[in-house]
């Protein structure tokens, strides 16, 4: 199923392109941006292209990049992830610092929760959020999504939360 583009009243979710390699690489790069993701700072570009590559190689998989209407910037990436039975998806999401607390992300999550159910029949979303990130925390709770449980890891001890929400 080809990816739809998507508008909020802040954004164009457009789909994800390997074009769009230099800009991940612009937030994966960032240090305070992979604080909270589950890979390591981008050091080459090399790093984003695979990243990239890993987003769009699933036919399951529906990445969206980010931009501001207002401007053009690129502003982040937002992945929908299909999982084996079909009709969960798992959500994976950052964006640039200068596009945190605007509200952008809340905007998203409604997007993606009428696209995932209408266009994809999805019955549930999954976000794995790290423990110490509470402003994600926050706007997945605002938004519907319940803590089901936390995972802990040896790299990872204050724990990843795990949300979900039924659609």
């Amino acid at each position: 199923m080809e990816t739809e583009i998507l508008y909020t009243d802040d954004l164009e979710l457009r789909p994800l392109t390997r074009q769009d390699v230099f800009a991940v690489h612009a937030l994966a790069s960032d240090e305070e941006v992979a604080r909270y993701m589950r890979f390591t700072v981008h050091a080459t570009l090399r790093e984003s292209e695979e990243l990239v590559n890993e987003y769009l190689q699933s036919p399951q998989n529906h990445p969206f990049a980010l931009i501001e209407k207002r401007t053009g910037a690129f502003v982040g990436v937002f992945v929908l992830k299909g999982q084996q039975d079909g009709c969960t998806y798992d959500m994976t999401a950052f964006s640039g610092k200068p596009y945190w607390n605007k509200g952008y992300n809340t905007q998203v999550l409604a997007a993606m929760r009428r696209y995932a159910r209408q266009f994809l029949g999805a019955k549930a979303l999954v976000g794995h959020v790290v423990a110490g990130n509470t402003g994600s925390r926050r706007v997945l709770e605002k938004n519907g999504f319940s803590l089901v449980d936390t995972l802990y890891f040896e790299d990872l001890p204050e724990g990843l939360c795990v949300y979900r929400l039924e659609l």
